[in-house]
């Protein structure tokens, strides 16, 4: 948890790791609105979130946009194998104070759309209390006249 946002941690056990998850079951990275797209929304674990205000974020491949969105649901590290998968997801910004639902259908191995609330103030609050770890240890940024920028620094 973030004073801006949040990570969803997403786990996928399976008991038969021959018909196992497919390694794309989180949705591949594809275009937004080309076929593959489309395919790959069909098959996938699809996740949402909606908020207090009515705002709706998923994971689901959308269309371009030159618009900045209100909100975003943003894969981040994850990985698996052997029956287990797991996914991360970068959720910005975070949801105001009220109820938060989290929405969940995996049509690939019939689970029906699931809801659960959560009470998004129990977030807020949270964030409110984070802290950073190690303030005084940022690089400093490079001159602004250098052409390498921040990769000669890593």
């Amino acid at each position: 948890l973030f004073p801006a946002g949040a990570t969803l941690a997403l786990t996928v056990v399976v008991a038969d790791e021959i018909a196992g998850p497919d390694p794309l079951l989180f949705g591949g990275h594809h275009r937004p609105g080309s076929k593959a797209a489309v395919d790959a929304a069909a098959t996938m674990l699809r996740l949402g979130v909606l908020y207090p205000d009515g705002t709706k974020v998923t994971n689901l491949p959308g269309r371009a946009s030159q618009q900045l969105p209100q909100a975003v649901l943003m894969p981040n590290r994850g990985g698996g194998g052997g029956g287990r998968w797991s996914q991360e997801l970068w959720l910005w910004p975070l949801p105001p104070p009220g109820r938060v639902t989290v929405v969940c259908e995996w049509l690939d191995a019939a689970i029906a759309e699931t809801r659960t609330d959560i009470d998004a103030t129990l977030l807020c609050d949270a964030a409110a209390r984070a802290r950073e770890y190690f303030p005084d240890e940022r690089p400093e940024a490079p001159p602004a006249d250098e052409p390498n920028g921040w990769s000669q620094y890593s």
